[in-house]
């Protein structure tokens, strides 16, 4: 009889249980079922436990929470510090006991949220089972994801796209010292998750393609989401868009070449443009109120940094250029600041980031350490955002307290608010998600009880996290998942 959203499930070494995530805690099943019980224990937010991995022995789990990787016995209480990294979730206990392998970065991929299946450069870091700082085991540039041992703990096995291709299988042997010995041994196998047995592997084949559509704004009835029409096609995945003021455009990020690269196409179709052509990843453009630049943000040695150009220029100005997490600029209404967020934690940070008259732009004068996916109020004096737990709150653009719009009612069937389009005084249109779908729902300021505008269709691919508007239609790609799952013998050469 338990409900909820379970994640990374994993079986104990003796097949009897099966570890997962769920509710912010770490919880163990018979395989057979029966009772659940939980194991960790974690809080929302930063103090959620986000990985679980049993010991090779099954009488204990390495957890992380925060940033600290931890190992809890399940004989007694209490948990010994490990080491801490940045972002590190899935990890993976080795089979000798010496090393627990884990991703470092976009954690909120495996989140329900704002970014749930986000791309992203990650990294895998190797702690010391004893205890100790994480050794780089792979470089940030590109995602490094689904660390899997060898029955031997000689090598660890990812899924990467380091030589350009999306979900390619390497086996990487592990020197003594925890670091990367030797280079990559490329299996031949395309993947989006792995595990592995002494003599089998077993993964996921991934197919994924998300193009833009659009469907009128009802002004009665919802509508479903069946009666929209494509605006873009092809095998390529966008994951963020937006309009421009003055309805004539959409600008968004797409794989079409390999990595994101940033293009512009009418919102009535036509030829799109392809604005930026860097190798590295870049998402989540926004195009100035007067329609002549472009910021987005660009993956920088594994941090988000943002950038701005003239749509007529090659020539680029890194906005921030600082360490720090910093994505999903939005422009204000005058195209004097940019307001963006920071979610290198899992409770974000957003800020407003002003240009001055010389082109300069200013180290941002506050911060709030909550938030995420900030967008700007038509006049430009206010800002909203969500909340990690799905509500929305606005507070001055200029900083102060934060005022609830809209809080997901407990256990109501409320949706929780990931993604936000704010172009009416009195009312802000959001996507909405719940525990099986997105859908875009208007919210008003005055009473934050939702009404349904746009509903999924079980039948047919999702709605993106992201979604934009002309101020006639909505704008939003839809977003195909499909994956099997596939066995092979291993053998040695």
């Amino acid at each position: 009889d338990y409900v909820g959203i379970e994640l990374m499930p994993r079986w104990s070494p003796d097949n009897d249980e099966i570890l997962f995530l769920s509710r912010s805690n770490a919880y163990a099943a018979p395989a057979v079922g029966g009772a659940v019980r939980l194991v960790a224990k974690g809080t929302d937010g930063d103090g959620m436990v986000r990985s679980a991995s049993w010991s090779p022995t099954g009488d204990s789990i390495a957890i992380v929470r925060n940033d600290s990787l931890l190992i809890q016995s399940l004989a007694r209480r209490g948990s010994r510090f490990v080491g801490a990294g940045a972002q590190i979730h899935s990890c993976v206990w080795s089979p000798d006991n010496r090393w627990i392998a884990c991703i470092s970065g976009n954690w909120i991929a495996l989140t329900p949220g704002p970014l749930f299946g986000n791309d992203a450069p990650t990294s895998i870091v190797l702690f010391p089972v004893a205890g100790g700082n994480p050794i780089q085991f792979t470089d940030n540039g590109v995602a490094n994801e689904s660390p899997a041992w060898s029955a031997d703990g000689r090598f660890l096995w990812i899924v990467s796209n380091r030589d350009g291709a999306s979900w390619e299988v390497y086996a990487i042997a592990v020197g003594g010292n925890g670091e990367a010995s030797g280079s990559p041994i490329r299996i031949g196998l395309k993947a989006g998750s792995i595990s592995l047995s002494s003599g089998r592997i077993a993964y996921s084949v991934p197919s994924r393609k998300a193009n833009i559509w659009r469907i009128p704004i009802p002004a009665g009835n919802s509508v479903n989401v069946a009666e929209a029409e494509p605006v873009t096609s092809g095998t390529q995945v966008v994951e963020l868009l937006s309009a421009s003021t003055d309805g004539n455009w959409l600008v968004y990020d797409s794989n079409l070449h390999g990595d994101a690269d940033i293009y512009r196409i009418p919102t009535r179709g036509g030829e799109r443009e392809r604005l930026t052509t860097d190798p590295r990843p870049e998402f989540a453009p926004s195009l100035s109120p007067d329609g002549r630049e472009v910021a987005w943000h660009r993956f920088v040695n594994g941090e988000r940094h943002l950038f701005v150009k003239r749509i007529d220029s090659d020539a680029e100005q890194e906005i921030l250029p600082k360490p720090g997490d910093q994505g999903v600029p939005r422009w204000s209404p005058d195209g004097s600041s940019l307001v963006a967020w920071s979610h290198n934690k899992e409770r974000g940070a957003v800020f407003v980031i002003k240009r001055h008259a010389n082109g300069r732009w200013q180290l941002p004068a506050w911060r709030l350490e909550a938030g995420q996916l900030p967008v700007w109020s038509p006049d430009g004096r206010s800002i909203a955002f969500v909340l990690l737990d799905g509500s929305v709150q606005m507070m001055s653009a200029d900083s102060g307290a934060m005022r609830s719009v809209y809080s997901p009612r407990p256990e109501s069937g409320d949706p929780l608010a990931v993604f936000l389009v704010w172009e009416d005084p009195e009312t802000i249109w959001m996507m909405g998600q719940s525990a099986t779908r997105q859908d875009i729902w208007s919210l008003p300021i005055a009473s934050g009880r939702p009404r349904l505008l746009v509903k999924s269709d079980d039948l047919r691919p999702g709605l993106s996290a992201s979604f934009a508007s002309d101020g006639t239609h909505f704008y939003f790609a839809l977003d195909e998942r499909l994956s099997n799952v596939r066995w092979a013998e291993l053998k040695a050469r």
